[in-house]
């Protein structure tokens, strides 16, 4: 009773083992399969002929051990009895699981390799068709080849050109900054230059401002001289005029006076030679008069008598003309003395003039001093404004050449840039 129970029990569990070993092959033949056919379906439009047809005779040898482990299992569980054969069946079982478990696993290594060669198909397919594109692509730069020769030929050209460009431009930048360096040298030298020739000229206007100050103030004295000597020249001119006046009225009345006795001197000159005819005729009549001669004695003593009055009046008219002529030499030599005396202060005002003149002289001197410092100034002034225009101009070509030595480095960047630009075209081309 035991052993038939227990060969049943044993029957039973072998039978479901079985059931289970059969339920589990079938699913994993059914497993394979579908693992076998997506494999397949994935591969067959990336594979070659030749890799497909290995993989189908590898998926029927598959099947066709499979069906013969699966009809050996059916034999042998067919053949074998329960109770006998159980532990052959559960070797057996082993064994086919031991299979199945290589089967799986040699399904496991073929498919990765299957899935290493799909990888490695689609590695070629992408590297084909890289290459494909690449050699399209080639092949459409090819035909642009001989412009990119002519291109790179050219740019060659244009480096050399870029490159000559490039040193002419070093060499006008330093030129020109050596020019700079040179303008702000000349320009410090005239700013010097400029504040010691202004420094002078201010010591110069200081100088000239003081002797123009002491030639005004002597100027000021010399004219307050000269207003005191004119003043003193008025006074005596017009002394001189009254006494001038006054010796003309008496130069004058004894013009007169002279005049007069020279009437009466030629009338009493006529008087005496009628006197003396008469005389003459007297003497002449002398003889014949005798008789009257006592008779004319009264009126010759009377005669005699006016004529010594006459004489005398004559000889005090004389002695009064003689007196007149010693008065009018005395006016004459005081006349004289006073044009002594004017033509001195004549010469005093001449020699003030002079003084004057020499004053106005070196005032005008001073004046043309003045001007002069002041067209210096101006000239000065004009040649500052200058200087400081051209210090600007400078200023303004410094900043439009610091412009020009940007935009030359700015430029030669950009063809740095273009050169790199070029040699990297140049580059791929030739790896084309």
């Amino acid at each position: 009773m035991p052993e038939s129970v227990t060969g049943e029990v044993l029957s039973e569990s072998t039978k479901q083992l079985r059931a289970e070993l059969r339920a589990k092959n079938n699913i994993l033949t059914n497993t394979c399969a579908q693992i076998a056919s997506i494999k397949v379906q994935q591969v067959t439009t990336h594979m070659p002929f030749e890799v497909v047809a290995d993989h189908i005779k590898l998926k029927e040898a598959r099947k066709q051990s499979v069906a013969s482990v699966a009809e050996s299992q059916d034999e042998s569980l067919y053949w074998f009895t329960e109770d006998e054969k159980y532990l052959s069946s559960i070797r057996e079982n082993d064994g086919i699981r031991l299979q199945l478990e290589a089967i799986s696993q040699l399904v496991e290594s073929k498919n990765q390799e299957l899935v290493g060669l799909i990888a490695e198909k689609e590695r070629k397919q992408a590297n084909e068709e890289r290459r494909v594109r690449n050699a399209h692509e080639s092949r459409k730069k090819c035909t642009k080849c001989g412009g990119y020769v002519a291109q790179i030929v050219h740019l060659k050209t244009k480096e050399k050109e870029y490159k000559e460009k490039k040193r002419a431009l070093k060499q006008e930048c330093e030129r020109l900054q050596k020019q700079l360096d040179a303008s702000w040298s000349t320009i410090h030298l005239w700013e010097n230059a400029i504040e010691q020739e202004k420094e002078g000229h201010k010591n110069a206007l200081c100088d000239l401002e003081d002797k123009f100050n002491n030639s005004e103030r002597r100027v000021h004295d010399l004219m307050e001289e000269n207003e005191n000597l004119i003043h003193e020249k008025n006074f005596q001119l017009t002394t001189r005029r009254d006494l001038e006046k006054e010796l003309q009225e008496k130069i004058t009345t004894l013009h007169k006076r002279t005049n007069d006795l020279q009437t009466e001197n030629q009338s009493l000159v006529g008087a005496v030679v009628e006197l003396k005819r008469m005389f003459k005729d007297s003497e002449g009549r002398v003889h014949d008069l005798m008789e009257e001669n006592e008779n004319l004695t009264h009126e010759r003593n009377f005669e005699l008598t006016t004529r010594r009055g006459l004489e005398n009046e004559v000889e005090q008219r004389t002695n009064a003309f003689e007196s007149a002529q010693r008065r009018i030499a005395n006016q004459r030599k005081i006349h004289d003395d006073m044009v002594n005396r004017s033509n001195e202060l004549e010469d005093q005002v001449e020699q003030q003039k002079a003084a004057l003149d020499v004053v106005n002289t070196e005032l005008v001197t001073a004046r043309a001093d003045q001007d002069t410092v002041n067209t210096e100034l101006v000239r000065v002034r004009t040649e500052r404004d200058a200087a400081r225009t051209q210090i600007n101009n400078l200023h303004l070509f410094s900043g439009a050449l610091q412009h020009l030595v940007n935009q030359f480095q700015r430029r030669l960047q950009d063809s740095e840039d273009r050169e790199g630009n070029d040699l990297a075209l140049r580059d791929e081309l030739l790896e084309i």
